[in-house]
């Protein structure tokens, strides 16, 4: 996405809605962008989202 994309008040809903279902959310990062752009709106280090997905998969986590 792009940081026209990020800053879209719709898009703060949707990811309101999804933090108040219990969702981890990888913030996307600042770097130049597919458009061209340089802001906030890149997809995040796979290595960021990997260790996003075992904390909240971890066995322990579902437990709470």
């Amino acid at each position: 996405m792009n940081t026209f994309m990020w800053d879209n008040p719709f898009t703060a809903r949707h990811l309101a809605v999804l933090r108040d279902l219990g969702m981890s959310i990888v913030q996307p990062v600042t770097k130049r962008l597919a458009c061209g752009d340089y802001g906030n709106g890149a997809m995040a280090e796979q290595s960021e989202i990997c260790k996003t997905l075992v904390l909240f998969f971890d066995p322990q986590h579902l437990q709470h």
